[in-house]
């Protein structure tokens, strides 16, 4: 039962595809938010059920599914500032989106693990994680390895720009026209996000492409709050551990297993040429046709 509803989040996502593909209707922004709240109070129910063990099951799904839910406009919200980078042709709303959206995951986290809303708050900047404790202001870094090698392969291939990296808060790297995403994973490119890192291409350079910009920190944004997901598999690293069980929790202490595969099933799976209008891209697609609206 419990590996059936593990699916559910993911199976929601996909089956969102090929069903939201049509033009920019009145009413989009409470589609918008109701994608975004349901993500949270559904992580955040099934979560409470699989890793809580107080009250009965049905209280722990009501109180996961509620906390989840508001963590889940505060996705709505990080996102909603995102969009203004665009609307309004300046990064200095980059960070404030960020923190939102962020705060907004980590609640949705804490709902998963039927924790307190505020118990735990994670950032993650590059291919770290830091985890801070607000009623005792600990902090802890860890290293997310998936990210580490998505930054090394980065390097590799394209040039970090440390002043638009700086201005978005997230790792972007720009080279002289379109890309290849690492993997082939897409067609060439000249933008696209690749877990917590951007590229840009510089055809124009010097030229501020906002919109790209916003569209771009947005994907970011995404693989961010399915990590939180992984909370749902909070339990496997226990149940696959091999070794002693201090050792198990000395590597925990440093490493946080930044597993992509949630993100990487909501994003491809669908029906045949699905991809390119499922709700991860069509989600962002609604967010910047909004002109600036309300």
């Amino acid at each position: 039962m419990r590996q059936l509803l593990i699916l559910v989040p993911v199976v929601l996502l996909a089956s969102g595809c090929g069903s939201t593909v049509s033009p920019l209707r009145s009413g989009a922004d409470a589609r918008l938010a109701a994608a975004n709240v349901g993500f949270g109070a559904v992580v955040g129910a099934v979560g409470a059920m699989v890793n809580g063990d107080r009250d009965s099951a049905t209280e722990r799904l009501t109180r996961g599914a509620l906390r989840g839910a508001v963590g889940g406009a505060g996705l709505y919200a990080g996102k909603w500032l995102a969009h203004r980078i665009y609307v309004d042709s300046t990064y200095a709303w980059a960070y404030p989106a960020a923190l939102v959206h962020e705060t907004g995951a980590s609640m949705i986290e804490n709902a998963a693990h039927d924790r307190p809303p505020l118990d735990r708050l994670s950032y993650h900047l590059a291919f770290v994680r830091l985890d801070v404790r607000p009623d005792t202001r600990a902090v802890t870094a860890r290293v997310m390895p998936f990210n580490v090698v998505a930054t090394g392969r980065m390097l590799a291939q394209d040039r970090l720009d440390v002043r638009r990296s700086l201005a978005l808060g997230t790792l972007v790297f720009t080279g002289p026209g379109v890309s290849q995403t690492p993997l082939d994973i897409l067609p060439e490119s000249g933008a696209w996000a690749f877990l917590n890192t951007v590229y840009l291409s510089e055809v124009e350079p010097g030229a501020e492409d906002y919109e790209i910009s916003a569209h771009e920190l947005m994907h970011v944004f995404q693989h961010r709050e399915w990590l939180r997901a992984n909370a749902l598999y909070a339990g496997l690293g226990r149940a696959f551990q091999s070794g002693p069980e201090s050792s198990y929790d000395e590597l925990a202490s440093v490493v946080y297993l930044d597993n992509p595969m949630g993100l990487a099933a909501a994003y491809f799976l669908g029906p045949a040429g699905c991809r390119d209008d499922q709700w991860l891209e069509h989600e962002l697609a609604l967010f910047l046709s909004r002109n600036g609206g309300c």
